[in-house]
């Protein structure tokens, strides 16, 4: 496969839609910024895509325009073809890609769905192992409150006997003796200093960095930042598990995102308290 198409941008409709050539190597669709550029601005990898289906997103595919996309985990790619015919060479040719027909073909096809599930299991075994840390520092946290050791908390838990809790003794409060507050002092800046800081602030540079054809950076920082382990996430695309440890999703249900990955397989729980790995790039923190 090889042609010309319109690439929208890691940001969405604010940056546009842009000319870019595409060719496939292999298991990856390599773009560039037209046919006689050498050194590519990023690339798709084939084996990795889930779906790839006509845009129906209002916002995104204006009407008389030709848009598919194509889904993988870690992102959604959205691309414009000149016309319906070019749309259909491009998202038959990946539909093809998708299901080989040949032996040798379902061999590689079949290595590839082994490799992305030991990434799951990957995924899994490092979720699992952050939980039990959690486990290990509650039951420590607990024995050090109840004054016992952790292997005695676990052998009441695992013979389902009773924990004799220690008696807390509580110390009689003391009445507060309310101080009288003191008159707080205003000091007033002088019109000299003030005018001072209004100037510095007149002054100071406004800075924005611009970045060359960042739309088409395929690293996603800062879209699903989030420094807490556990945040609202609202689901942009239906998925269907095809795992028993995957979870299926439809459009508009919020879900608690649990864990990332890298490769694009996070983790979350729905409303019924059912967990199971869904692909991040399906959904968006709840309160963007």
């Amino acid at each position: 496969m090889e042609g010309s198409l319109k690439k929208l941008g890691v940001k969405g409709p604010r940056n546009g839609w842009k000319k870019r050539w595409f060719k496939q190597k292999g298991n990856k669709l390599y773009y560039y910024v037209n046919e006689t550029e050498n050194k590519e601005k990023g690339n798709i990898d084939l084996e990795k895509i889930i779906s790839c289906i006509k845009t129906t997103n209002s916002s995104i595919a204006k009407k008389g325009s030709y848009v598919f996309q194509i889904n993988t985990p870690q992102r959604i790619y959205h691309l414009q073809a000149d016309n319906e015919s070019n749309m259909n060479y491009w998202m038959n040719g990946i539909n093809e890609y998708l299901q080989p027909s040949n032996n040798n073909n379902n061999s590689d096809s079949e290595i590839q769905q082994l490799t992305n599930e030991l990434e799951t299991f990957k995924n899994r075994i490092n979720d699992l192992e952050r939980q039990n840390e959690k486990y290990e520092l509650a039951l420590n946290l607990c024995g050090s409150v109840l004054k016992t050791s952790v292997n005695e908390i676990l052998n009441v838990a695992e013979n389902g006997g009773n924990l004799q809790l220690p008696t807390l003794h509580q110390e009689p409060q003391q009445p507060k003796v309310i101080q009288p507050q003191q008159p707080k002092v205003i000091q007033h800046q002088q019109p000299q200093v003030q005018a001072v800081q209004q100037q510095v602030q007149a002054v100071q540079p406004q800075v924005n960095v611009t970045k060359e054809d960042s739309s088409d950076d395929d690293n996603l920082g800062g879209q699903f930042d989030n420094t807490d382990d556990h945040f609202e996430a609202k689901v942009l695309y239906e998925y269907s598990a095809r795992k028993n440890y995957e979870l299926s999703i439809s459009v508009g249900e919020e879900i608690t995102v649990l864990s990332k990955h890298e490769n694009g397989w996070w983790l979350g729980c729905n409303s019924e308290g059912v967990q199971g790995y869904f692909p991040g790039s399906y959904v968006r923190p709840a309160n963007s």
